[in-house]
């Protein structure tokens, strides 16, 4: 619904009970230096975006193809908010929202493809946010992740969570969350491009370096 959200806003939906459906594919990246976002209601938060978002539930899928050669310096995919760009200094409140929405089309398999993505962050509710980060009642249904079987060069740290794939650069708290979806990281790793030598991925956040509480995990993690 929007691509870039910039400056101070409020967007509480939780009178309406609003909702997302539908299906975001992304058919081709860029180049080597290309940084994308994408999420079902926001593409990207700007450098000092402070965003207090209420009350929304997507259903939307978002997949990229990886069939063929992709690449990218940052790849953040959210249920809801896709990310910002590393070093931003965003800030994000996020409370009430529902993810039923599968991320990255994990049907699609067996397809052996080469990539290089330096950084591939997927989360529930966030892929990847370089700020304060507060998400609180927040819950993912929707899988996250691949069953493409990679080629054996090329391959790159994919960072995946629940609510959160990678909370960077800031204060992190989740509060009162639940991921009841499946998560898959069938990605084959042999290059350190971020500092994680090999694929991280967890229940509510793949990565992050602040605090997590209260929180609640019913699906089921495989890495491969």
């Amino acid at each position: 619904l929007y691509g870039l959200v910039s400056g101070t806003r409020v967007m509480d939906f939780s009178s309406d009970k609003s909702s997302s459906m539908g299906a975001i594919k992304v058919a081709s990246l860029g180049n080597a230096s290309t940084i994308a976002s994408i999420g079902s209601f926001i593409g990207a938060l700007d450098s000092e975006a402070n965003l207090t978002f209420n009350g929304f539930e997507s259903t939307t899928s978002l997949s990229i193809d990886f069939t063929n050669v992709q690449k990218a310096s940052v790849v953040n995919l959210g249920g809801f908010i896709g990310g910002s760009a590393p070093g931003a200094e965003a800030v994000l409140s996020a409370s009430n929202l529902t993810n039923k929405g599968a991320l990255s089309d994990p049907a699609q398999t067996a397809t052996v493809v080469v990539m290089n993505i330096k950084n591939c962050n997927l989360g529930g509710i966030v892929g990847s946010l370089s700020g304060n980060l507060n998400i609180k009642n927040c819950d993912n249904i929707g899988s996250i992740g691949l069953e493409q079987i990679n080629a054996r060069s090329n391959g790159y740290a994919l960072i995946m969570g629940g609510i959160i794939g990678h909370a960077l650069d800031g204060e992190c708290v989740v509060e009162k969350c639940t991921n009841s979806g499946v998560i898959l990281n069938f990605s084959y790793n042999n290059n350190a491009w971020t500092g994680y030598n090999s694929n991280v991925s967890g229940g509510i956040v793949g990565a992050f370096g602040s605090v997590v509480v209260d929180t609640i995990v019913h699906g089921w993690l495989e890495i491969l």
